[in-house]
């Protein structure tokens, strides 16, 4: 039988699994990445970027060039992990790109991971997250600091307040987060012994 013989209802059925096999091709992919960026290993990656950076930002309105350096180092940073992933079930960032143009609304699921990983490239949301983030830092310290029974001096005035809050922000932002701990330890080390000999 040649191909001009099948009748138009049989071609058309073929047709239809085709779309149905690329359909379920492109919606595996969005399965695929929708569980690359939920493993602890994607975590890690981002999370510890997102920490070793976060001191930087504050809870201002104005945006600082830094910011957007920090920004542009933190999409080399997913679009590595993205690739690395891709690379693995041997899809190129171009043929994964061409995808979410075809299906990034066929499903909710789809949309959801399209949406995702377009946060991850808008510098607002970065933002967002970098501050609240550096927040919660800083709250888990003065959390560990009253745990280890440091006083916390408030300061006397609004004037001391915002020297030491500059000297603070200075400080941290020349500090890596490795750095800050130890330096965090030399003070429980500190606190600990002076108890002692008190």
């Amino acid at each position: 039988m040649d191909a001009k013989d099948v009748p138009a209802e049989a071609k058309d059925a073929g047709d239809a699994d085709r779309t149905t096999d690329k359909t379920t091709d492109v919606d595996f992919l969005f399965d695929y990445i929708d569980s690359v960026m939920k493993s602890p290993a994607w975590d890690s990656e981002v999370m510890g970027f997102i920490d070793e950076n976060c001191m930087v930002f504050d809870n201002e309105e104005e945006n600082k060039f830094e910011y957007t350096v920090i920004h542009e180092k933190f999409a080399e940073v997913v679009e590595s992990l993205l690739t690395t992933h891709l690379h693995d079930i041997s899809i190129t960032p171009e043929a994964f790109a061409e995808a979410c143009e075809r299906a990034r609304f066929a499903s909710r699921s789809n949309k959801e991971v399209f949406e995702k990983l377009l946060a991850l490239t808008d510098f607002l949301t970065f933002k967002k997250l970098m501050v609240k983030r550096n927040m919660e830092l800083e709250l888990e310290a003065i959390q560990e600091l009253q745990q280890a029974q440091v006083p916390i001096i408030a300061p006397s005035d609004e004037e001391e307040a915002e020297q030491l809050f500059q000297m603070a922000l200075k400080e941290s932002a020349e500090m890596s987060v490795a750095e800050a701990k130890a330096v965090f330890e030399k003070a429980k080390e500190a606190q600990a012994k002076g108890a002692k000999d008190g």
